[in-house]
């Protein structure tokens, strides 16, 4: 049923038609995004469920409509390679993914339990779900709505993978724009490319993670500005997209604001022939003006309306940390500035030693940490600093091999732009990560963030060689260029393709806390909280608390793991308490609160408000015999 959402993604990709013309790739990208912003807009109305429902039915009568009013043209456009590529990889999707579980709980868990909220509760997720996460915008789990409720899928991990492919797919369907079915061979290497891209650097390409929407969204949208006209008349379609990357992520809006600025000074030097008359000719033309306010505004709305949404809503939670694990990460470290040296020197370290391909370890954790950084560097690959490298290459070879003199012009600028977008982008934002807490110094998901920057750098430089971008005087020995680099990519640095065609075991954790988080979320009325104690262990982390809070769903849920007074204290201002596993420590400092024993593998009932607070038992046999 899952591939009923083809139908409806098909119809929004024909109502765009009318802005891409002759280009169904771009058409579904806008579409696409169209249909998300829509949604967000049901959403923020009230109509989160219903209306995802009505978005996706509206797309299948638009293409039951255009069948029969524009029959030829209507097939033309499911016949067209964009299309039917799509089409194709989404069946595959399908069958070896129906009823996956994946390994990579931690993606899963983080931005899947927004989506779990959203299918469970039929709202948007906010400061009181187990989430926590008040600057996540509700894009992902919209979209994964949209295409898990009408097609009656639920909660099945299985489906929301799919929704999350075709969230991919759909930004990278620009790139096959020009495409012929008389040239197999151009589909063929764009195929591989992209399939190549996505098993090498696209960490949420078997995870549920943000960042790769993120950086296919911004060259999908790359794609469809220098493959148009590129005049500011040609904003306006790609508002919806501005729009909906910053409902992906909160960072999105900086991707949002360097696509529209790019674009915008692009546009009007090219239209008017020289910067000095484009703010004569943007005063004089209204469309054009439109067009560039449009840009400029639409990431400012989206990131403002929902911002809006969290300020207007109350903080119906308790408990100021949902993820408490606690604990110093460099111990060794006995001041700030030794440990900002340290992390300025584990920075270069990885910049240049970490190897960026999906690896097997990065297979088991999904993420770069200094505890595997040996397991990394055995590895071979190449490091952030060669991928940038082979990127100036890809990029200079395009400029060179160009059909017009005009791409001269465009090229280059546009690396140096790209280069410039993500430098700040690893330079401000990954560091302000990197030193922004005790977790800092692990240089967690170091690996991701740099693999966002170079996705859309890379799938931008295939572009270039592709008909799209090659212009219509393209030459057999253009796709010979392109097959050797990409034989050589290959050979030099193969990709991990298994997690893309494999689905992995859930893990034990997670898998052994289902059932009993289950039997507690059935006791639990809308509203109330639970308070669930994570005994600390070595292998404690956030990852194993977001499993917990995303199994205890709909119910709220409070998971901590530090002991001190606070948390105690925390504990007992909720209206359940559950401890997890045996946590003697914990224990104490509850009977000395509560004067009588507490135990694990019991869910209590807290009733009475101190100093008469007292625990009665609700549900037994909850233990685990730990956390591991």
């Amino acid at each position: 049923m899952v591939l009923l959402a083809l139908a409806a993604i098909a119809g929004f990709g024909l109502l765009a038609l009318r802005f891409a013309p002759e280009r169904p790739g771009a058409a579904l990208f806008l579409g696409g995004s169209a249909a998300l912003c829509t949604s967000y807009v049901l959403a923020l109305s009230g109509l989160a469920l219903a209306g995802v429902q009505l978005v996706f039915w509206i797309g299948v009568a638009a293409l039951l409509w255009k069948l029969v009013v524009a029959r030829a043209a209507t097939l033309g456009f499911l016949l067209s390679p964009p299309f039917c590529v799509l089409a194709a990889t989404a069946a595959a999707h399908a069958a070896l993914f129906a009823e996956a579980e994946y390994h990579y709980f931690d993606g899963y868990a983080q931005w899947g339990m927004l989506t779990r909220e959203l299918l469970s509760t039929g709202e948007l997720p906010d400061l009181a779900g187990n989430s926590r996460r008040p600057n996540a915008p509700p894009g992902l789990a919209l979209w994964h709505a949209l295409v898990c409720v009408p097609t009656g899928s639920g909660l099945r991990e299985g489906a929301v993978y799919f929704a999350h492919f075709l969230l991919l797919a759909l930004g990278v369907a620009p790139i096959l724009d020009g495409l012929s079915w008389r040239r197999p061979h151009w589909i063929a290497l764009l195929v591989t490319a992209l399939l190549y891209w996505f098993a090498t650097l696209g960490q949420g390409v078997a995870a549920l993670l943000a960042d790769a929407p993120l950086g296919v969204f911004f060259a999908g949208m790359l794609v469809v500005y220098l493959g148009g006209s590129r005049r500011p008349t040609d904003l306006a379609p790609l508002v919806p997209s501005l729009f909906a990357i910053c409902l992906l992520k909160e960072s999105g809006v900086f991707f949002a604001g360097s696509f529209a600025l790019f674009a915008v000074v692009d546009s009007l030097r090219l239209d008017s022939g020289s910067w000095r008359t484009a703010a004569r000719r943007l005063s004089q033309e209204r469309a054009v003006a439109g067009g560039v306010a449009l840009a400029l505004l639409a990431p400012a709305l989206a990131v403002g309306s929902w911002q809006l949404r969290i300020a207007l809503s109350p903080e119906t939670g308790r408990g100021a940390n949902a993820w408490s694990t606690g604990g110093r990460v460099v111990a060794s470290s006995d001041s700030d500035a030794e440990r900002d040296a340290e992390v300025r020197q584990r920075f270069r370290i990885a910049f240049e030693q970490v190897p960026l391909r999906r690896l097997a370890v990065s297979e088991r954790i999904n993420a770069f940490n200094w505890s595997y950084f040996d397991q990394h560097r055995s590895q071979p690959g190449m490091a952030t600093r060669g991928w940038l490298l082979a990127f100036f290459m890809a990029t200079a070879l395009a400029a060179v091999i160009a059909d017009r003199r005009s791409r001269l012009t465009v090229v280059l600028p546009s690396a140096a732009l790209l280069l410039a977008v993500f430098g700040v982008y690893e330079l401000v934002l990954v560091r302000l990560y990197l030193t922004g807490g005790e977790r800092g110094p692990l240089l967690s998901s170091f690996v991701r963030y740099t693999n966002t920057m170079l996705f859309p750098m890379f799938l931008v430089a295939t572009a270039w060689f592709a008909p799209v971008l090659a212009g219509a005087r393209r030459r057999t020995w253009q796709a010979g260029l392109l097959g050797l680099g990409l034989a050589a990519l290959l050979y030099w640095e193969p990709p991990l393709v298994e997690p893309m065609l494999k689905p992995r075991e859930p893990q034990p954790f997670r898998a052994a806390v289902r059932d009993p988080a289950a039997r507690v979320a059935e006791v639990m009325a809308p509203g109330e909280r639970v308070f669930v104690h994570l005994p600390p262990t070595r292998s404690t982390g956030r990852g194993r608390a977001r499993m917990l809070g995303h199994a205890l769903v709909p119910a709220r849920a409070t998971v901590h793991a530090r002991i001190s007074p606070e948390s105690t204290a925390a504990a007992l201002d909720h209206d359940y308490l559950w401890l997890l596993g045996p946590s003697p420590a914990m224990e104490h400092a509850l009977r000395l609160r509560v004067g009588q024993e507490v135990g694990a593998g019991v869910l209590y009932r807290v009733e009475g408000e101190d100093p008469e607070t007292r625990l009665r038992p609700v549900l037994e046999n909850l233990a685990l015999g730990g956390p591991g």
